[in-house]
This record gives C-alpha cells, structure tokens and sequence, in this order.
C-alpha cells in the first residue's frame, strides 16, 4: 500500500533579537540614559529629536484608536457582539486602571519621592510661581468664560445651529447603510 507523501511545513527562520521592535525600543531607551549621563552636552542637543518623537507619537495616536475602533465596529454585523466587545473593553479598562493606581500608590509609598528633600515651604520664593499661576488662569478662563457662544474661537462670531428644514423626513425609514460612501450620500440628499 503507498502512503501519500505530505509536504512538511517549513518554518519560517527566527528573527534576531535586535530585529524585534520591544528591544529596539529598549536599546534606544538605554542609549539615550547613557548619552544624557556621560555626554550632557550631547544629550541637549538631541533634544528636539526626543521632541519631536514625542509629537508624532501624540499625533499618530489618536487616528489609530479611531480607525481600530471604527474598523472594529464597522465590521461586526450582530449588535450582540458590539455590545459584548464594549462591555469587556470597559472591564479591561476599569481593571487596567484600578491596578495602574494600585501600583503607583505602592511605588509611592515605597519609595516616597520627594522625602529626603527637607524643603520649608516658608522659604519658597513666591514670587517665582506668579508667572505660572496667572498663565494657568488665564487659559482656564478663557475656556469657560463663554459657553453661549457657538463659534470656534472669540473673534469668531457667533453661528446659529443648523437644524433641518423639515423634521417630518427624518421620520421615514433609514435605508441600510453599507458603506460610508452611501452613508455620506444619504446624508448630504437628506439636508
């Protein structure tokens, strides 16, 4: 009796250690201690590169959770699974943040920042945290001092909403939508 041959999978070949991004991350990390502890100087003048990572890290971060979640839920066709996908987000998120704090509350109380500082606060210069203070006021001010405008900023003038002509078509049935094509030309004939 022949037995069939079975092609072997082949594996794919390791990557190295350095060629995977969590060491990268952690190489780059340790380097840039080291530069900022044994060439000070050095570690100054790379300081708009750390800046400017810092600000596309901050710029990219926000489209990629949007897009993750809209792709997430633009794909899901049961709303039982919408609603059990956002039941265990919010568990994770209450869980992740609850030992977050309960670590950082045992850090601190380990290793009490701050505690062998001796500081009086009757020495501090007050005079020196004025600027910062009235800085702090002004821009919290300046957010709520008007709310009955709708307009983007004070020089703006104030825009009356926009409400649709009629409220009796949006009683009809909605249409199903498929795509944000159709989504979007739904909308844009409807108003």
């Amino acid at each position: 009796m022949l037995v069939p041959r079975v092609p072997r999978a082949i594996a794919a070949p390791r990557k190295r250690h350095f060629a995977r991004t969590y060491v990268q991350v952690l190489a780059a990390i340790i380097l840039g201690a080291a530069i900022g502890y044994f060439r000070l100087e050095t570690g100054h003048s790379l300081k708009p590169l750390g800046d400017a990572f810092v600000e596309v890290v901050k710029i990219i971060t926000v489209p990629v959770i949007f897009l993750t979640i809209a792709t997430g839920i633009a794909g899901m066709s049961d709303l039982q699974k919408v609603g059990r996908v956002a039941a265990k987000a919010m568990v994770y998120f209450l869980t992740f943040s609850t030992l977050a704090f309960v670590v950082g509350l045992i850090v601190t109380n380990i290793v009490q920042p701050g505690a062998g500082l001796n500081i009086d606060p009757a020495s501090l210069d007050v005079e020196a945290v004025k600027g910062y203070v009235a800085t702090a006021h002004e821009q919290s001010s300046s957010l709520s001092s008007d709310t009955s405008r709708t307009s983007c900023c004070s020089q703006c003038p104030p825009q009356r909403p926009r409400w649709p002509r009629s409220w009796r078509r949006w009683k009809r049935p909605a249409p199903r939508i498929r795509s944000w094509v159709s989504f979007h030309s739904i909308w844009t004939a409807r108003i």
